[in-house]
């Protein structure tokens, strides 16, 4: 049908409607799913100060590589005019982060969608509180992961952090031992780099404001990522988080492993301080959702998923202090 023909069957406003119609039909894929995917993505750093806070960067291939560079002995020395140094060699070793699939699904039954609600508000619902399961296991399992004891998994903090980089509370003494401000200090020196933040539990926190104002020392607070307020110790950023439990097992000398820490039945918590300078999120693919084709009139279903891998550059730029008695 041409143009003028078009015009004769119809009516300028239904012409025009039928064009917008078109229009907006051609473009509704190209549009409409893009937007809805940077919504879907915002709710994950929405209230999400950790996620803000670790840089993410792009990665290629199947893993992040590094080269470490360890230095030789003899760094450098006076020497007098005529004299030759030392000659030492320094050595590289190449660090491999894999990357890791974090995938989640979501089903919205037919049968809610007849209740009370329309299709669309369960299902944004839905996808909402999956949001906020996938951010809270990606947190979790950015400090207690390891992938050797699961291969699926990336190597979390505890796992990257060497024992010589980590300080306890008190050695040889089973459970744990309250929290001293020398220690804390030790564990925060203990870190070579720049500390950008200090990750710990709610609990964790209470005891260090504690000690604080025992001491008649100023609290003070500092406004990190995503515009949260939090308090300071020695200028650095304090970060309560739930995925530091207050039930970690110490021994009394080894350092906590992942199933000491996950479901432990101690009694002690611990604190990271970061670099994040040398520590990142390397990342693949990032967090997108993928609405499933039907395999049952019974359900809609959609699938959460990314591909990422915690990334240490620098092993002494990263600390911890451990075995500190909660209860």
């Amino acid at each position: 049908m041409n143009n003028e023909v078009l015009n004769h069957a119809l009516s300028r406003a239904d012409v025009e409607r039928l064009k917008r119609t078109l229009t907006a039909t051609a473009v509704t894929g190209v549009l409409e799913q893009p937007d809805v995917q940077k919504e879907i993505a915002g709710l994950m750093d929405y209230l999400n100060p950790w996620r803000q806070s670790v840089p993410r960067l792009t990665g290629t291939s199947s893993a992040w590589l590094l080269d470490r560079r360890s230095v030789g002995t003899t760094i450098a020395q006076f020497v007098n005019d005529i004299e030759e140094p030392d000659e030492d060699v320094s050595s590289y070793a190449r660090v491999s982060f894999v990357y890791k699939t974090i995938l989640a699904r979501g089903k919205v039954t037919r049968k809610a969608r007849a209740i009370g609600r329309s299709f669309r508000d369960i299902l944004m619902d839905e996808i909402r509180y999956r949001v906020e399961d996938v951010r809270d296991y990606e947190e979790h399992w950015s400090i207690w992961g390891d992938a050797a004891q699961d291969a699926k998994q990336f190597s979390g903090m505890n796992k990257l952090i060497t024992d010589a980089q980590k300080v306890a509370q008190s050695t040889g003494v089973m459970n744990g031992a309250t929290l001293t401000l020398a220690k804390m200090d030790q564990a925060i020196d203990r870190n070579r780099g720049n500390p950008s933040l200090i990750l710990v539990s709610r609990a964790f926190r209470r005891l260090l404001a504690a000690k604080l104002q025992s001491q008649q020392r100023w609290i003070d607070h500092t406004e990190i990522a995503a515009g949260f307020k939090v308090m300071t110790y020695n200028g650095i950023p304090v970060l309560p988080t739930t995925n530091i439990p207050d039930t970690i097992f110490y021994s009394g000398s080894a350092t906590p492993t992942q199933a000491q820490a996950v479901g432990g039945t101690g009694t002690t918590s611990m604190a990271f301080i970061v670099d994040f300078d040398n520590l990142w999120m390397g990342v693949l693919s990032e967090f997108q959702t993928q609405a499933l084709s039907n395999k049952s009139s019974q359900y809609e279903e959609f699938d959460m998923f990314m591909d990422e891998a915690l990334v240490l550059f620098n092993t002494l730029k990263i600390s911890a202090l451990y075995g500190v008695k909660i209860s």
